[in-house]
Formats: C-alpha cells, structure tokens, sequence
C-alpha cells in the first residue's frame, strides 16, 4: 500500500481499524517505572555500541512506554524523551511504499 493512499483514507482508518488496548491489563506505577528503566537501560546499551539516536519501547496490557534518546550536537551531550501511554490505539500497516 501507498503510503500516499494511507494519508487519504485515514478517515476510514481511525478509529475503526485501530486495535483498542483501553481493555488491556491496567499496570500499576511501581511496574511502570520497573519499564521505564527496561528501556532506560537497553538504550544505553545502544548508545555503547555506537548509535547515535535510539528508541526503545515495551507495550503490555493498557500500556506503551516508549523512550527516545537524540545526540545534542551543540555539547555532545543527550536528549531524551518518556512518553506513557494508557489506553492506546495501534495500527500496523506492512509493506508501505513511500
């Protein structure tokens, strides 16, 4: 599928195509930290072997965490971003031609 053709029909897409996680498992606060630090801890393993730009994500029951990291070229240092996300919607399209 054409991504171009994606971007036209999205009223067709969301919400009805999406997969609702909103009935999933509800994570509690301590276990969201526990993958926060999952993905804190992987990145910086990513980081070790060199790259210089990374995400990591875990999603479980209602859940998505998702952690990106940016090399700041000003001071060679990094810049990074938490987001969770309870209750979401995804959708997974294959084999999208740009």
């Amino acid at each position: 599928m054409k991504l171009k053709k994606i971007i036209k029909n999205i009223d067709n897409l969301y919400p009805n195509d999406f997969h609702d996680f909103s009935n999933g498992k509800k994570v509690n606060n301590k276990d969201i930290r526990k993958y926060i630090i999952e993905c804190l801890e992987s990145i910086k393993k990513d980081i070790n072997k060199g790259k210089k730009n990374t995400y990591h994500y875990i999603q479980i029951g209602n859940l998505f965490v998702i952690v990106f990291i940016y090399k700041n070229k000003k001071d060679n240092s990094y810049n990074l971003e938490i987001n969770i996300t309870e209750n979401y919607k995804e959708l997974t399209i294959s084999n999208v031609k740009l």
